[in-house]
């Protein structure tokens, strides 16, 4: 018998990313119904942000946190510039491989692939990679932490370029919430801070939002859970879909 056989978790995935999940859960017998709590667009565009991409052979590296930031940099690359290409001493990191197989469909790889998948873990290993006197770009989302820019403060001369926000979606799955305030869920499946912000927005005056099961995908997300005085059933070791499959695989079983 499937171990998940029966059981309702509820993702609150962008739908662009909830496909990898969905299909390892499904596998083992689990129905996944879809509330996206978040939503990613095109970050607003100016002036300065345009000249940035004029001069983008200032640069020595550019850094990638998400697939979300490789997507949406080189959308508007083309859309200013005419195509993709960058000067051939620019240097790529990323984190992930999902990152760095996303830059590849833009004509690039990736020069520093960072194992882990947090911002905490890439800061610790691209310090190791730089050199004083570079530039570098940090391509990332209005919402991302300034892991990466403390840990660069005082080493390097760098530039934040937010090329896409997250915002609230303004449709929701009113399956998965008929399912959430009638308790008919097994967990509700995480994956960032804002996911979780949104949630208890959307949720407000309808439940005990105290009472809900949460599995979250790490440590950064439970953190944020923790801060509300709340605590997630599980959370993964490895920040992504799979680690997030294992740890409800794992107590499913337990």
């Amino acid at each position: 018998m499937q171990s998940l056989q029966n059981k309702i978790y509820i993702s609150t995935r962008p739908k662009e990313q909830a496909a990898s999940l969905e299909l390892l859960l499904s596998a083992e017998g689990a129905k996944v119904l879809s509330l996206p709590t978040i939503a990613i667009e095109e970050e607003e565009w100016n002036y300065k942000k345009t000249e940035l991409l004029h001069t983008i052979w200032m640069y020595h590296w550019l850094v990638f946190t998400s697939v979300n930031g490789v997507r949406y940099f080189f959308d508007k690359m083309e859309s200013i510039n005419g195509n993709y290409l960058l000067p051939i001493h620019i240097k790529i990191a990323v984190v992930g491989k999902k990152t760095a197989d996303e830059l590849l469909k833009f004509g690039h790889e990736a020069t520093f692939v960072n194992p882990g998948n947090t911002g905490e873990e890439l800061a610790k290993a691209f310090q190791q990679q730089i050199k004083p006197n570079e530039q570098i770009l940090l391509c990332l989302g209005n919402l991302a932490r300034q892991t990466l820019e403390n840990a660069l403060k005082g080493k390097v001369e760098y530039t934040r370029l937010d090329v896409y926000r997250t915002v609230m979606p303004t449709e929701f799955n009113e399956e998965a919430l008929e399912a959430i305030i009638k308790d008919q869920y097994e967990m509700i499946i995480l994956t960032s801070p804002s996911a979780f912000r949104n949630l208890l927005v959307l949720l407000e005056d309808k439940i005990d939002v105290s009472r809900l099961r949460l599995a979250s995908i790490g440590s950064t997300t439970t953190a944020e859970i923790q801060q509300f005085k709340m605590n997630p059933v599980v959370t993964a070791s490895m920040a992504n879909a799979q680690g997030i499959f294992e740890a409800i695989l794992r107590k499913s079983n337990s």
